[in-house]
């Protein structure tokens, strides 16, 4: 969402994507504009213990010393993209070196008049007093700060990394909030249901969903939805959704008796456009990934969120839709279909509460884009910084 609004915004800006993903190829590929990476170059791991071992610390040390210098190619580092500083984000489930690499990159993109931006992240309180210290040393070294909600403020102010002086905004892809959704079909019940991969955020929230269990509970929600006349399309918001929906559509069809699901449509969505072009051809939407609830919200559709953590059951409270909320971890497939066929019949008052809500939201993550295109004005408009 940054990304694409600079390149509107400044269409000269210099812009590179940072990342601490080994493999920069795809990354180039979705984005179109470099991609430089910490960890390029990563070595193939060794063979024997005290060659890994070595190995391992010749690795740690590249990579810290990556973080040191690559942020210092660029006059302003923008930290974003939603919540890597949650206790469920990738970032707490990581190593101690990931957390070391994120306060190295704040120093090097904070000094000889760099800019480091945080901005519009999304967090939720750490429970380990080292990932508190870790991000607490990041945030501070921000030039501005700015977060998705007030949960993730009031999460980072807890830790020590951010103020009551802040700005709290809204997920930037609010901004994309449509003032009307798609016209409804009449006699069409169409159902889309957006399935996630849990099993890598166990360990930072105490225990682990129960991926088998609530692919079986989806399974019996799509099973009872199409027995009662619905269409349901079945999709993810990400790759590692995919084998999740796979079986999510191998369960329905052992539910209907047969080798092949009837009433289900699997689909693979690549980009956030492809899921808007997804949810926007149903009537309402249940899913359990954020940006899955989030399409269709801004699509002006009733969602159904299916939640393990926070920041989605905040925002179907927020849109009014807190009512319809499941727990993914104690997930009840018969009751979720309830849920849905009530959503169903009441799409249109509930559409309209979703684009009431949606308002305020909207503006709210424009402002924050506003507030980033005079922070980049002002870096160009300075003193070139040494490299």
């Amino acid at each position: 969402m940054v990304l694409g609004h600079l390149r509107t915004t400044f269409p000269d800006l210099d812009l590179s994507v940072l990342t601490a993903a080994p493999d920069v190829a795809a990354t180039r590929a979705r984005f179109g504009v470099p991609v430089v990476s910490v960890r390029a170059g990563a070595e193939t791991p060794s063979r024997g213990r005290l060659a890994s071992s070595v190995a391992r610390v010749r690795e740690a040390l590249r990579i810290t010393a990556e973080s040191w210098r690559v942020p210092r190619r660029f006059d302003v580092v923008v930290a974003t993209g939603g919540g890597f500083l949650e206790a469920e984000g990738s970032l707490a489930a990581g190593s101690l070196l990931a957390w070391v690499a994120l306060v190295v990159t704040a120093l090097a993109a904070s000094t000889g008049g760099r800019r480091w931006v945080v901005f519009d992240v999304g967090a939720t309180p750490q429970p380990s007093r080292l990932a508190r210290a870790f991000s607490r040393a990041a945030l501070r070294r921000a030039s501005r700060r700015s977060f998705r909600d007030q949960g993730s403020r009031d999460a980072m102010v807890s830790a020590g990394g951010a103020t009551t002086s802040d700005t709290v905004a809204a997920d930037l892809v609010l901004s994309r909030w449509a003032a009307s959704g798609p016209e409804p079909v009449v006699g069409r019940r169409r159902v889309g249901i957006g399935v996630m991969s849990f099993g890598w955020s166990g360990p930072a929230v105490g225990r682990a969903l129960d991926q088998a269990g609530y692919e079986r509970e989806i399974a019996v929600a799509v099973a009872a939805l199409v027995a009662g006349g619905a269409e349901v399309v079945l999709f993810g918001g990400d790759r590692a959704d995919e084998p999740v929906a796979a079986e999510v559509e191998r369960a329905v069809a052992a539910l209907q008796g047969g080798d092949r699901a009837t009433g289900v449509d699997r689909v693979t969505p690549r980009t956030f456009d492809d899921l808007l072009a997804v949810v926007r051809s149903c009537d309402v939407v249940a899913g359990s990934r954020y940006h899955n609830v989030v399409g269709a919200l801004i699509s002006g559709l009733p969602a159904v969120a299916v939640v393990d953590r926070v920041k989605l059951r905040d925002l179907a409270w927020s849109v009014g839709l807190g009512e319809l909320v499941h727990e993914a971890r104690s997930l009840d497939g018969a009751a979720l279909a309830s849920t849905i066929e009530l959503a169903l019949d009441q799409r249109a008052a509930l559409a309209a509460r979703v684009r009431a809500a949606g308002a305020p939201l909207a503006d709210a993550a424009r402002n924050e884009l506003v507030a980033l295109d005079a922070i980049v004005r002002d870096v160009v408009a300075g003193p070139a910084i040494s490299r």
